[in-house]
């Protein structure tokens, strides 16, 4: 994994990025335990905190963001 640095409201946070799957991946926003948010996307499973399929699998050079 990669670490990076984001800033969020004057305060620093670092993180790892994970690796994604071309195919099909998810990801989760937690604080704590508690899932704030997801995206999912291509052959992924499903996951609390997305409801209904997941988006396609963008393109190679794409970006998901919303």
């Amino acid at each position: 994994m990669r670490a990076g640095r984001y800033f969020m409201r004057e305060e620093s946070i670092e993180v790892r990025l994970p690796h994604l799957s071309n195919e099909g991946d998810e990801v989760l926003l937690l604080k704590g335990d508690e899932v704030v948010d997801a995206v999912r996307y291509g052959k992924s499973k499903e996951v609390e905190g997305w409801i209904g399929e997941p988006l396609k699998t963008p393109k190679e050079g794409e970006i998901l963001k919303r």
